[in-house]
């Protein structure tokens, strides 16, 4: 009988790691594979309860000194294993006007310690919440003109 309700107190290993892959190659032969999509935000929490996208409830209670992330084996036993998925980041796509706007806009997101990437010209900010408190934090930048948006991903 397969476990619809898991108590995960410690996390097993990543699936990168040789063991565990080859298992985990072998569960995803017969669809015994069942993974936990979650975002960056929860990965950080040590106490949360998830579920996974056969259903399963996930009651996560780790150690401080575990960190869930992208490729955690939570749970793994000859009929089933469950793997942590990191949820896609959204991104919010700027371009400044010039390069003096560029510089302050990228102070600003400092400031506030957004994670960011670059893509030539265009700043683009992680969006680890709603995108309105993103944009209402940056509307100075936008009716200013000094800063527009090229896109969200």
């Amino acid at each position: 009988m397969i476990k619809k309700e898991l108590d995960i107190e410690t996390i097993i290993g990543l699936e990168s790691e040789p063991k565990i892959h080859e298992a985990l190659h072998h569960l995803s032969h017969h669809g015994s594979v069942d993974y936990l999509t979650m975002s960056e935000e929860d990965m950080k929490r040590k106490r949360l309860r998830a579920t996974t996208g056969e259903g399963r409830e996930c009651r996560i209670s780790l150690a401080r000194n575990q960190k869930l992330q992208n490729g955690s084996v939570l749970y793994m036993d000859d009929a089933l294993a469950i793997v942590i998925r990191a949820k896609q980041a959204q991104w919010l796509s700027l371009e400044p006007a010039s390069l003096a706007d560029g510089i302050e806009l990228g102070y600003f997101a400092g400031n506030m310690h957004w994670r960011v990437a670059f893509a030539g010209p265009v700043l683009k900010i992680a969006l680890d919440g709603a995108p309105s408190s993103f944009k209402d934090r940056i509307s100075h930048f936008l009716e200013s003109g000094h800063v527009r948006i090229v896109a969200n991903e």
